[in-house]
């Protein structure tokens, strides 16, 4: 990579993340493009270059954060842990998503087609294949029963994820219980009536 494009991607990456500061604590109405580029301590004019407009910037602080997520999950799936260690990290490994922002630019993504497109092209559809993947390597290392179907299996997951990803999680409501990750493991993989080697 020559200098220009390296000193380029990084003027970019550095506007994407100070957006990002910025749209986590306010509503995108109540954020211009000059209080980005201050903080980016770049020109206007530079962050219209880059992205034509406020957004075309959110779009690509949206897909900059799905990215680090898919990575974070291609990395767990694709890893040589044993199936019940990478289902600990999917599961216990703080993922963000796009709950950091704030709600008025939520509410923005849910409701403009170009967001819901990146996120169901670009995110969604990756991540279904990876657990997928994923399933089927721990249903013939026998951590998963064969018999459950692969959808059923993800709604658990997920389930599970997002009580723990939440303010007002049940699994976690208390501050011992944060210690009981491998609890938590265990219910998931075996239920409540336990492991019972037959």
């Amino acid at each position: 990579m020559d200098g220009f494009k390296a000193r380029t991607d990084k003027k970019r990456e550095l506007i994407i993340q100070s957006a990002l500061m910025l749209f986590t604590h306010l509503s995108p109405s109540k954020v211009s493009i000059r209080e980005i580029a201050a903080k980016a301590q770049v020109s206007v004019v530079t962050i219209y270059n880059y992205f034509g407009s406020k957004e075309g910037l959110m779009l690509e602080v949206v897909r900059s954060v799905l990215a680090a997520q898919l990575q974070l999950a291609e990395e767990i799936t694709q890893s040589n842990d044993p199936a019940d260690k990478k289902i600990s990290r999917l599961i216990f490994t703080k993922t963000e998503l796009l709950s950091q922002f704030h709600p008025d630019f939520i509410s923005f993504i849910m409701n403009d087609s170009s967001m819901k497109k990146l996120i169901e092209e670009e995110f969604l559809t990756r991540t279904y294949e990876l657990i997928k993947d994923f399933i089927h390597q721990a249903k013939s290392e026998g951590a998963f029963s064969k018999e459950l179907p692969d959808e059923m299996i993800m709604k658990v997951i997920e389930l599970y994820r997002k009580d723990i990803s939440s303010e007002n999680s049940i699994l976690f409501s208390s501050q011992e219980e944060l210690k009981s990750h491998e609890t938590i493991l265990k219910i998931l993989l075996y239920g409540i009536a336990g492991y019972k080697n037959l």
